[in-house]
């Protein structure tokens, strides 16, 4: 109990302010956890930045990107049935704006995100980043932490399918690694979940009670956050 406290302090403090050096701490992060494709990239650069929601759909620049591999981004985003765009949640259920913003990052991070983001970002490192849990209410939270751990498997089976289809067998290199690195994030994913649940509804609790109807659509209902 004696370390709850500094950690709420600390996610307290990032969600007022929070300087570049998250950024740069993620992109860093993201090499490391892909030697392989560091050494070899599929694209200009091992990891690039993903649009939470995309620009197209009305997405902003501002805390609105996270870090992955480059080939995570095209196996989601460009390959195939480009589930990262093609399968957006066709109705949100949030009575503001914040809950409507919120819960489909949250759907679009659990659902297709291969790995697990601390912090969303500003494009290009031109703002501030910021902690997820902090910004997110409690449902949100649970939504993404939930998603994202019932999800893991056939994230890894549609990676595994994009490197095998595009033969870049050097990648699978990582995706051993990726076991490894999953089950540590996982970790994470379940600790970030519950603390972020505490958290976001202690500090959000209006936007966490008119998140529900939302959270249980999403979860529940949608089949593709069900998938």
């Amino acid at each position: 109990m004696k370390y709850i406290i500094p950690l709420i302090l600390f996610i307290i403090t990032s969600h007022v302010e929070a300087s570049p050096w998250q950024y740069q701490t993620g992109k860093v992060y993201c090499n490391f956890t892909h030697p392989a494709e560091m050494v070899s990239p599929v694209r200009r650069s091992t990891c690039e930045e993903q649009h939470v929601i995309q620009q197209q759909s009305g997405g902003l620049d501002q805390q609105n990107v996270v870090w992955w591999s480059a080939s995570s981004h095209v196996s989601t985003d460009v390959w195939g049935r480009q589930t990262w765009e093609n399968n957006r949640p066709w109705a949100v259920i949030g009575f503001t704006g914040d809950n409507e913003t919120n819960l489909e990052k949250a759907y679009m991070l659990g659902t297709f995100g291969s790995t697990w983001s601390l912090f969303q970002h500003s494009y290009q490192g031109r703002g501030e980043s910021s902690l997820i849990m902090a910004d997110f209410d409690g449902i949100s939270n649970l939504l993404y932490g939930t998603s994202w751990l019932a999800n893991l498997p056939q994230k890894y089976i549609n990676k595994v399918a994009h490197i095998s289809e595009r033969g870049y067998w050097h990648l699978m290199i990582d995706m051993l690694i990726a076991l490894i690195v999953l089950g540590l994030e996982g970790i994470v994913a379940v600790f970030s979940t519950i603390i972020g649940l505490i958290v976001g509804t202690a500090f959000n609790p209006l936007d966490t009670l008119f998140a529900i109807p939302g959270g249980l659509w999403k979860r529940c209902i949608n089949p593709a956050a069900a998938a």
